[in-house]
């Protein structure tokens, strides 16, 4: 890209401005399923999907059996809701596995 020299923003982007192939986090899971944490190791690929049923749209991080591990909540979770709905897949790769918390870094699939 060519183009612009102007100042400030520091590189800031909005999270509607984030291209959905673009949009990558690292974040927690949230409400782990204990019953799948032993299941997991570092590495590991999980799918990202909107839960079935949901009026309020929460997101799902998956096994590929399709066992919920957990939910999502991030500062970008409404533009990654967005991308999933618009068709966008999303993986989350297991970084760490500490005590019950689960961290993963969100990226398209």
């Amino acid at each position: 890209m060519s183009g612009s020299s102007g100042g400030g923003g520091g590189g800031i982007v909005e999270n509607d401005q984030i291209a959905c192939n673009l949009l990558r986090f690292e974040t927690r899971i949230t409400s782990p399923n204990a019953a799948i944490i032993g299941l997991l190791s570092v590495g590991a690929q999980l799918h990202i999907q909107i839960a079935a049923g949901s009026i309020a749209q929460e997101i799902q991080v998956v096994t590929h059996s399709g066992q919920i591990v957990g939910g999502l909540l991030h500062i970008r979770a409404q533009r990654l809701r967005e991308c999933l709905l618009a068709g966008t897949n999303y993986k989350a790769t297991v970084r760490a596995l500490n005590n019950g918390q689960i961290e993963v870094f969100v990226e398209p699939a």
